[in-house]
């Protein structure tokens, strides 16, 4: 029986717990042999990359579980745990986590429309709401609007142009005509 191939995953492991900043110094300290070079803290969390060799993602998992646990500095557990290859870690690690984000006069390129109707739509429940508002205005995913695209229905409520005369318009209209000419 042929022996499997051992290559090197990354173990992306989140754990709950109460932390402190001492915490994740101590977790650092105790990972940086197995080439742990970041821990991330948050009050109830803590996070950290491990490289695992072994030779199925199921084996990396459990030995990145088990060296992370025995390294916490106090009673906690795993709640999230990733395998991934060394490439895709990377690739992962390339892409942005900053939304695309765009303001009235982008948003009226994107519909179609003129910025003074972008404000219009932004009024409504069905509009996607702004991530923030700046001093130059609201700011939005462009992901979001993107959707809001799609299921938009740009069917006009009202034609075009200017409403048809009617025959009391036409009336009114021409009454100060006819007074004026009765008057000489």
């Amino acid at each position: 029986m042929m022996a499997m191939a051992r290559k090197t995953w990354i173990v992306d492991i989140e754990i709950a717990g109460s932390w402190t900043e001492a915490d994740g110094e101590a977790l650092l300290t105790a990972l940086e042999p197995y080439g742990v070079s970041a821990v991330s803290v948050k009050k109830d969390r803590a996070g950290v990359s491990i490289p695992v060799t072994a030779p199925t993602m199921l084996a990396a998992a459990e030995r990145g579980r088990r060296i992370v646990q025995a390294a916490v500095p106090h009673a906690a557990h795993v709640v999230r745990l990733t395998v991934m290859t060394e490439i895709e870690f990377a690739l992962e690690a390339e892409r942005s986590t900053i939304p695309k984000l765009v303001g009235v006069t982008e948003v009226a390129g994107l519909l179609k429309v003129s910025r003074q109707r972008v404000s219009a739509l932004a009024k409504t429940e069905y509009f996607p709401a702004p991530l923030a508002r700046l001093s130059s205005g609201p700011v939005w995913d462009r992901t979001s609007l993107t959707h809001f695209l799609e299921a938009w229905d740009r069917t006009p409520r009202r034609k075009p142009g200017r409403p048809k005369k009617t025959a009391a318009s036409m009336i009114r209209d021409r009454l100060p005509i006819a007074l004026a000419v009765r008057s000489r």
